[in-house]
């Protein structure tokens, strides 16, 4: 996706939602951040993680009515059952599919449904109305052939035992067990304590202390379309703006299923593993591949593990 500041502006709801009706921790966050981020558009960035996480809460408490009336097949019985999928919030790609800002609901390749514009999803209580497409998807590890060509996150240090280690994608090291020796690039090995591969793809690799001590990393929770991050690749920094996230990113506490952040443009095989942070040194993600849509196979999109429910499935403490 060709992100713009422009674009989101384009597409965004221009007032504020309602702010009762935005989750207190968000707002908390937005003030956290809005002073010392390194973003051209903060009025733009902050509305946008407002709406995000107001259509998400909404959606969580079930406050919400869908029109699919015109839509010629409706592939569920219960049309709230899309609650129960996982929703991206976020934008429509503009060069091949609607310009729009709504939800998404990623779908295999051959699903017997119609593509495209599928209903439109109304939030009395937020006074608005978003559209809802549905989306082909395929994911794409960015996986190595060997765990050793893999990336590392992040110094961490459980929680239980004390012991170091560093934080990767789960699927780097997807065939071994605990306890088996992973090696790493520079001929050094060490030994997987935790994986919580394939539902939360991240994991917990055990290796000597780190030689300085390293400083607390602290993290980012609510993302949303604009943000700018950078993906700390072994090759080196690659910038990179988010425009979707899943709507229950805000439950971090689950080890049943990924709440993943998506990216506008993907990373290389190798990366998986590499941290997804903001200009403030802020832990957004732990990058994982890519999200290529049949529509358009060279346009692959990034995908990325939200960084704190990492932290909560590995039961670790992040360091930098």
């Amino acid at each position: 996706m060709n992100y713009s500041d422009d674009y989101l502006r384009r597409v965004l709801p221009e007032q504020e939602p309602p702010a009762e009706h935005v989750p207190p921790e968000v707002d908390e966050e937005i003030k956290g951040w809005i002073e010392r981020d390194e973003i051209e558009s903060k009025a733009l960035i902050a509305r946008s993680t407002r709406w995000t996480y107001a259509i998400a809460n909404e959606l969580r408490l079930n406050q919400v009515e869908v029109d699919w009336r015109h839509y010629p097949y409706w592939p569920f019985n219960d049309p709230l059952q899309l609650l129960r999928d996982p929703l991206a919030i976020g934008l429509f790609d503009p060069d091949t599919e609607d310009k729009g800002f709504g939800l998404v609901l990623h779908l295999p390749p051959g699903t017997e449904v119609i593509r495209g514009h599928a209903a439109e999803v109304r939030f009395p209580r937020l006074r608005t109305t978003v559209p809802l497409r549905f989306r082909e998807a395929i994911y794409e590890d960015h996986h190595p052939i060997h765990p050793a060509l893999g990336t590392s996150a992040a110094w961490a240090r459980c929680d239980t035992t004390g012991l170091w280690g560093v934080m990767t994608a789960g699927h780097v090291v997807r065939t071994m067990g605990p306890g088996r020796t992973v090696p790493f690039e520079n001929g050094a090995a060490g030994r997987l304590m935790r994986s919580c591969f394939p539902h939360v793809d991240c994991a917990f690799v055990l290796t000597d202390a780190p030689p300085q001590p390293p400083t607390l990393l602290s993290t980012r929770r609510f993302a949303a379309a604009g943000h700018r991050v950078t993906v700390e690749c072994k090759s080196g920094s690659q910038p990179r703006t988010v425009t979707e996230v899943e709507t229950n990113m805000h439950m971090v506490s689950v080890r049943s299923y990924d709440i993943k952040v998506f990216l506008d443009e993907a990373l290389s095989h190798g990366d998986s593993g590499a941290l997804v942070k903001t200009t403030t040194n802020e832990a957004v993600g732990i990058y994982l591949g890519a999200l290529a849509t049949p529509a358009v196979p060279t346009g692959l999109a990034g995908r990325a593990l939200n960084f704190e429910q990492a932290l909560y499935a590995l039961g670790v403490t992040a360091y930098r």
